[in-house]
């Protein structure tokens, strides 16, 4: 079997970005749409140029840049991820016909910038000690 590389967009709070529908974004940690693989990118620099789109869209705003990555990850398809390819790279795998929703947070700007979970609260200042930790 020939394997290639997929560069995917990872987000420490979101998890791994799954795709967009109807230009929403959805992440493995939040709302997943029952999707079995990751939409992935065949370069680097596509990744990264979807990462700075992402970047302005609230939900994933991220002043600092340090809460995305670009991981690469050996697929037998190009662009698209399994869960279990995901996780053969060391990715946390999502659940699919669950809505884990683990987190829910708005980084909008200092002033509106509280991350929620089950049963942690973080504000920006305590986001940013764990994304230098990285």
């Amino acid at each position: 079997m020939t394997t290639t590389t997929t560069f995917l967009v990872y987000h420490l709070i979101n998890g791994i970005f799954l795709g967009e529908v109807m230009g929403l974004a959805f992440w493995s940690n939040l709302e997943t749409l029952d999707m079995e693989v990751a939409s992935g990118f065949t370069s680097e620099v596509k990744a990264l140029k979807v990462i700075v789109r992402l970047q302005e869209w609230s939900e994933s705003h991220d002043p600092t840049g340090t809460l995305f990555s670009v991981l690469p990850v050996k697929t037998a398809a190009l662009g698209l991820a399994t869960r279990t390819e995901c996780e053969a790279a060391g990715l946390p795998t999502w659940d699919v016909g669950t809505e884990p929703k683990r987190y829910r947070y708005r980084l909008h700007s200092k002033q509106s910038h509280v991350i929620h979970t089950s049963d942690v609260e973080l504000d920006y200042e305590a986001l940013q000690v764990i994304a230098a930790q990285l």
